[in-house]
């Protein structure tokens, strides 16, 4: 659905429920409702609990076609210690996507005895983690990696950046030598016109932008 279709079925719906008795509205504030559905179609849908099917991504076929436009896969760089606190010392750090709203998967490798194997990176709670710290065991096992979500900040120019870093933590004695993570990126926001004529934007865009969804989701954004 193109922009102009948005606009156009958007006035048709919202006069039809307000039977042309309230005022209208202009593409901006129209551009503002619709980004508002797209974030909340998406954050229903990947939470199972918050929608009619109880399906969450991989739930179903349609699922994954529906945000299949989304999907992204990146190799965080290395974050350097100095940079941010670490959760745990035996960790490293890795920069996540700017971009990232969900992770659906990641993997490492890791380098033990000259020798190297994959190995499936599973995000822990914190409380989790405690939990762990408690027993005797206290590390993932051989073929796993933990991932703590980490904060940080950077400053440059005199502009605070807020960061998200994947704490990574594998067995004693294996070196991860690569990360890998898929996920759902952050889609762009539905701008019907360009807004730079009136100072204002959304999500920091003012260009005119299209709706990165499947298509079979527009009808359900409106």
């Amino acid at each position: 659905m193109t922009t102009q279709e948005f606009s156009d079925q958007f006035d048709v719906l919202y006069n039809n429920i307000m039977s042309n008795q309230a005022p209208g509205l202009d593409e901006y504030e129209k551009s503002v409702f619709l980004t508002k559905a797209q974030y909340e179609i998406i954050k229903n849908y990947f939470n199972p609990k918050s929608n009619k099917n109880q399906e969450g991504f991989d739930d179903s076929p349609k699922r994954q076609i529906d945000f299949s436009n989304l999907m992204a896969a990146a190799k965080p760089s290395v974050v350097t210690p100095t940079t941010y606190v670490k959760f745990d010392s035996r960790s490293s750090l890795y920069a996540l996507p700017s971009d990232i709203l969900f992770a659906l998967n990641e993997t490492g490798v890791i380098t033990e005895n000259t020798k190297t194997r994959l190995v499936t990176i599973v995000p822990i709670s914190f409380e989790e983690y405690a939990r762990i710290l408690s027993k005797p065991y206290k590390q993932p096992l051989k073929n796993q990696g933990w991932r703590l979500l980490n904060i940080g900040s950077t400053t440059s120019g005199g502009t605070t950046t807020v960061n998200r870093v994947s704490e990574i933590i594998v067995k004693t004695g294996g070196v991860l030598s690569d990360y890998t993570i898929r996920y759902v990126r952050r889609p762009k926001p539905i701008i019907l016109t360009t807004l730079t004529e009136t100072n204002v934007s959304l999500d920091g865009e003012t260009n005119v932008t299209e709706c990165e969804l499947d298509p079979i989701l527009h009808p359900e954004i409106l």
